[in-house]
């Protein structure tokens, strides 16, 4: 399971958020190296923020870098069940649709 931002303790999100934002305090910082270097999951989700921020500040419209776990769409469910517009229900609620097909 890939490890979330979410779910680290409150004092390692702040961590990180300040050492982005270069707020961190030496004694911060230097807590946050010794958890580092003893946690592979806090390293995992430091490189995925630093490579997000990354992206976010360049205003990058080149997705390639980024890796997006978004679910999958079915095409054919979306092309078979469209998504219903006010004009389309109105016309529908009214048999207009229908007989204008």
């Amino acid at each position: 399971m890939t490890p979330r931002f979410e779910k680290l303790p409150a004092d390692q999100q702040v961590w990180i958020q300040d050492y982005v934002n270069g707020t961190l305090d030496e004694a911060a910082f230097s807590a946050f190296q010794d958890e580092l270097a003893s946690n592979a999951d806090l390293r995992v989700i430091l490189r995925r923020y630093l490579a997000l921020d990354d992206h976010l500040r360049r205003g990058s419209d080149d997705s390639a870098g980024m890796a997006v776990s978004w679910p999958a769409v079915k095409a054919e469910a979306a092309i078979a069940n469209p998504p219903a517009t006010r004009w389309q229900s109105t016309l529908r609620r009214r048999g207009l649709l229908a007989a204008a097909a």
